[in-house]
C-alpha cells in the first residue's frame, strides 16, 4: 500500500511516518500543520485534525472499518495501539493530551478464534491521561470519558466482555483508579466533577463465576456500578458489584461498598459521608469542595491576618451555592434555586470585599447574576432577567479592568450583552409576533453557549431545544424571514456537534 502523506514544507521537520507490514505502523515527531486522512493497512482509517502533535504512536492493527479519529490540537506524547477486529472507533478530541498511554481492542484467543469487534474509545475534549492503559476484551464494548477528564499518576480501564460500558462525567480527575467491567451488558457510570484518589477501585464483577456443585447454576452474577455527580471517592475505597450512591457524597478511605446506599425514603443518598466495611451512611447534610478552607464562620481574625486565604475561601464556597442552586433548580424548584444564588452572590461579594482585585471572583459573581437572571426567565420575569443580566455585565466589566485578558469573562461578556440586546428587542413587540419569537430564541442560543462552555452539556442541549422551537414557530409563519433562518442553522449546527458520543 502506498502511504500518502503531505509535502514536507507543511510540516515539520525531522518527522517521520511509516507503515510496517501486517498493519504495524509508527508515527514520531509529527506536527500535523493541516489535517491528514491516511489508511493503516487497509485495515484502518487514520484522521488526524490540524495542530496535533505526535511524538511517539506505533502499534498494530489487524481488521477491518476500523477509525481512528484524532481532532484538532491533540497532543500524543507516547501512545501504543493495538487493534484485533472489525468496526472498531477510537476518537481523540479536540485539545486531548496523552502521555505513555495504551489501548488494546481484542478478545479472547485462549476461548477460541474470537476477535474483539464494534468497540467504541472515546476521549473528549482538553483531557489529559498519563500512564493510562485501556483494554476492550470482547465485543460491543463502550468506553467514554467526558471533558476535562484527568488522569494524574495512572489508572487501569478494562472492558472485558460483551455489551459493557464505562462512562467517566466531564471534569473528574483521577490520580489512581482501576476499573474492570465485565461480563454481559454491565456498565460502571461515574457522575460528573467527582474526585478520584489513589488506589480506588470500581469493579462490576468477581473476576471468576461461582457455581453450585449440584446444579452449576450461577450464584454471583456481575451487576453494574453508578454514582451521582460531584462524589468523591477517598484513597483505597473499593465499589464492588451493585454498588449506588448518589449525587455530593463523600466515601471514606478504605471503605466498601457493594450495594446501593438509601436514604430512609428508599432513594439513592445524596450530601452524605459513606464509610465502613460494608459501607454505611456515617452523616448526611454535607458536601465537600476540592479547596481548602481558611477560615471559620463569624471569625473576622481571621480576616484580618489572612485576607488573601480567606478570600479564596469565601470564593469556593460561592461554588458551593451555586452547584445547590443548580441542583434546586433542575429539581424545579426556582424559589429555593434563586435563595441558594443570592448566597453565592453573597460569598463572591466577601470575597472581593478581601481583595479588591479578584478578577476570579468578579467573574463568577457575573456567573450567579447570569444564574439568578435564569430563574427569573424560568419564572417568565424578563424585566427582573434582563436586570440581572445587566448586574453580571458590570461584574465581568470590573473583573476585566484588572485583568483584561480574563478569557472567561471575556466569553460571558459578549453573550450576555447579546443576551440583553435580544431580549430588550422581544420586549419591543408582542409575543405573538416573529419578531420577538426570533429575539426569543437567539436569547436562549446565546444561554446555550454559555452552559455549553462549561461543559454543562445537558443544559446546554435544553436551551438549544428551546431555540429551536422557537425559531420553528418563526419560520412556519414566515419561511424566508432571513434572521431566524440564520439562528436556526446555527443552533442545529450545535445541537449535531454535541450529540451524544455513542452515536458517534
Amino acid at each position: 500500500m502506498e502511504l500518502v502523506v503531505y509535502p514536507v514544507e507543511e510540516m515539520s521537520t525531522n518527522s517521520t511516518i511509516g507503515e510496517k507490514s501486517n498493519g504495524e505502523f509508527t508515527i514520531s515527531n509529527q506536527l500535523f500543520a493541516e489535517s491528514y486522512h491516511t489508511i493503516i493497512g487497509n485495515q484502518a482509517a487514520l484522521r488526524v485534525g490540524q495542530g496535533s502533535s505526535i511524538s511517539d504512536f506505533n502499534g498494530i492493527v489487524c481488521g477491518r472499518g476500523n477509525t481512528i479519529q484524532v481532532e484538532t490540537d491533540v497532543t500524543i506524547a507516547g501512545l501504543q495501539l493495538e487493534i484485533d477486529g472489525d468496526n472498531n472507533a477510537i476518537i481523540l478530541r479536540k485539545g486531548a493530551k496523552l502521555k505513555n498511554c495504551r489501548i488494546q481492542i481484542h478478545a479472547d484467543r485462549e476461548a477460541g478464534n474470537f476477535r474483539g469487534n464494534r468497540n467504541s474509545v472515546y476521549i473528549g475534549e482538553v483531557g489529559s491521561f498519563a500512564n493510562t492503559t485501556i483494554e476492550c476484551k470482547g465485543s460491543d464494548n463502550s468506553l467514554q470519558i467526558g471533558a476535562k477528564v484527568y488522569v494524574l499518576m495512572d489508572a487501569e480501564l478494562f472492558l472485558e466482555g460483551y455489551g459493557c460500558s464505562i462512562r467517566i462525567g466531564d471534569k473528574t480527575s483521577i490520580q489512581s483508579a482501576v476499573f474492570s467491567c465485565s461480563e454481559l451488558d454491565t456498565s460502571i457510570d461515574i457522575g460528573e466533577d467527582s474526585m478520584i484518589s489513589p488506589m480506588v477501585v470500581f469493579s462490576t464483577g468477581d473476576g471468576h463465576p461461582v457455581f453450585k456443585v449440584d446444579t452449576f447454576e450461577r450464584i454471583n452474577p456481575a451487576k453494574r456500578i453508578a454514582t451521582g455527580r460531584h462524589v468523591w471517592f477517598t484513597a483505597n475505597a473499593r465499589l464492588m458489584k451493585g454498588a449506588q450512591i448518589g449525587d455530593n457524597c463523600i466515601v471514606g478511605y478504605g471503605s466498601l461498598i457493594n450495594q446501593p446506599i438509601q436514604d430512609e425514603s428508599g432513594r439513592l443518598v445524596c450530601n452524605a459521608l459513606i464509610a465502613g466495611t460494608p459501607a454505611q451512611i456515617r452523616r448526611t447534610g454535607v458536601t465537600w469542595s476540592r479547596q481548602l478552607f481558611y477560615e471559620e464562620d463569624g471569625d473576622k481574625s481571621y480576616e484580618e491576618k489572612y485576607p488573601d486565604g480567606c478570600a479564596q475561601s469565601w470564593f469556593r464556597r460561592g461554588h458551593l451555592w451555586l452547584w445547590e442552586g443548580d441542583r434546586l433548580l433542575s429539581a424545579g424548584q426556582p424559589r429555593e434555586a434563586h435563595a441558594a444564588y443570592t448566597k453565592g452572590v453573597e460569598a463572591y461579594t466577601r470575597a472581593i470585599k478581601l481583595k479588591s482585585d479578584y478578577t476570579y471572583a468578579y467573574c463568577e459573581l457575573g456567573m450567579a447574576h447570569i444564574h439568578l437572571a435564569q430563574v427569573e426567565l424560568y419564572v417568565s420575569d424578563r424585566e427582573a432577567a434582563i436586570c440581572q443580566f445587566k448586574e453580571s455585565v458590570l461584574m465581568f466589566q470590573r473583573g476585566l479592568f484588572y485583568d483584561p485578558n480574563h478569557a472567561d469573562s471575556l466569553f460571558f461578556l459578549a453573550n450576555v450583552e447579546r443576551i440583553i440586546t435580544w431580549l430588550e428587542g422581544a420586549a419591543s413587540y408582542q409575543a405573538d409576533q416573529i419578531e420577538s419569537l426570533c429575539a426569543w430564541g437567539a436569547a436562549h442560543r446565546h444561554l446555550a453557549q454559555i452552559e455549553l462552555y462549561l461543559s454543562r452539556k445537558e443544559e446546554g442541549r435544553q436551551y438549544l431545544t428551546v431555540a429551536l422551537s422557537d425559531l420553528g414557530q418563526v419560520l412556519e409563519r414566515s419561511p424566508e424571514y432571513a434572521p431566524a433562518i440564520l439562528e436556526r442553522n446555527e443552533v442545529v449546527a450545535e445541537l449535531a456537534r454535541i450529540k451524544n458520543p455513542s452515536d458517534i
